[in-house]
């Protein structure tokens, strides 16, 4: 395949998905700040699991268009891999790490007032060890550090996992039939619960890999299914991928949040693949019209600062909803929830804009300078 640009090789509709599960994120947490429940929004989890969907996709898709210069047989397409994913993602975490590090005490009392569910250690622990299981995202592999920071960053470890991972999941699915080996490591996942329940029932959140293996398989079976060109294989790997999506490795699971992981599947995979198959028209163009509608400028937006937004906005959220509870107690829930939303939101956004554009974007050219100082000999060699 061509090697395209980034332009060129940019799904529109995957920055609408991925922005707005994040204001999903945002919005779900207000709710429960304000101890309102609204169906679906109140459950932000499961916009946690679109996004692994969509981050098995997209590394598929885009090892897919490298795979010329950058093979996954080799190491050095592996280190390539790496350190752009590493600077894609770490430097905001590390400014927002700090920043919760420092602010995390003074925002306990907040979290208090709020009744919110929490942890005082992640608000308090301000040691050394808490500080580098986080900086090294080992936090990931140990229950009792998933939770330990106000950055809600379990699924930051299990996307540093992932990565670590894709570049040996990727060479054999490009090896073998990719549905076997997907198969294959949802197997050992249950196997691995069932011999090793005791520590996968310590975990707070779902921060280890084998927990949620199933969904990541699941977006890159879809993007497997993009790049076959035979209609009957990409759509029994798009059935294959609402298997796995619906396989009930780690919790919330249930009818409805199944049912939902199914919607997500099918929605990628509608987005992906209808212009290659005699759809009804009126579904054809429905699609179409979500595809327009997930690429347009609003969309773009929430992308750029869908990362920031997910990292930093319990340290507004907390202090700000614990002044509005205080200040307006008289108010109706829904009344409140409203003007938090109003107040937080576009301050939220504002932070990560700028977070966006200082530190995310310049971490990720960063990225790609080290990678061209290293290309040169690992590829000669």
């Amino acid at each position: 395949m061509n090697e395209l640009t980034n332009d060129e090789a940019r799904l529109g509709y995957l920055d609408g998905l991925r922005g707005f599960a994040a204001l999903w994120v945002l919005t779900g947490h207000l709710t429960h700040v304000f101890h309102l429940n609204i169906p679906v929004i109140s459950t932000p989890g499961l916009a946690v699991d679109l996004f692994m969907i969509l981050s098995g996709f997209l590394m598929y898709y885009h090892a897919r268009l490298r795979e010329g210069r950058e093979p996954m047989e080799r190491p050095a397409s592996w280190l390539t891999f790496w350190t752009r994913r590493f600077f894609r993602l770490a430097p905001v975490y590390y400014v927002a790490l700090v920043a919760a590090f420092i602010l995390g005490p003074m925002i306990l009392p907040s979290v208090q007032l709020l009744n919110a569910p929490h942890d005082a250690d992640a608000f308090l622990d301000q040691s050394w060890t808490n500080m580098w299981m986080h900086l090294t995202f080992l936090f990931g592999f140990v229950p009792e550090y998933v939770q330990r920071t106000v950055v809600f960053d379990w699924s930051l470890a299990l996307e540093m996992q992932f990565y670590a991972a894709f570049p040996f999941i990727f060479w054999f699915m490009r090896k073998m039939a990719p549905m076997k080996i997907c198969f294959a490591l949802v197997v050992f996942a249950m196997l691995f619960r069932v011999f090793a329940g005791d520590y996968l029932a310590a975990f707070g959140q779902p921060a280890f890999l084998l927990m949620k293996i199933n969904l990541f398989l699941a977006g890159m079976i879809i993007g497997a299914a993009f790049f076959d060109q035979n209609h009957e294989k990409s759509f029994s790997l798009v059935m294959a991928a609402m298997v796995l999506a619906a396989l009930p490795l780690a919790y919330p699971f249930g009818v409805p949040s199944t049912v939902l992981r199914l919607a997500f599947v099918a929605m990628v995979a509608g987005l992906a693949l209808h212009h290659r198959y005699p759809l009804p028209a009126l579904l054809q163009n429905s699609i179409a019209l979500l595809d327009k509608f997930l690429s347009n400028m609003l969309s773009r937006f929430l992308s750029d600062t869908s990362y920031a937004v997910y990292l930093i906005h319990p340290m507004i959220l907390f202090p700000i909803a614990a002044w509005m509870v205080t200040r307006f107690s008289d108010v109706p829930a829904p009344l409140l929830f409203l003007a938090g939303f109003a107040v937080i939101t576009p301050l939220t956004y504002g932070i990560a804009f700028l977070l966006h554009h200082a530190v995310e974007q310049p971490g990720i050219a960063w990225g790609k300078s080290l990678i061209r100082t290293f290309r040169p000999k690992t590829l000669a060699a």
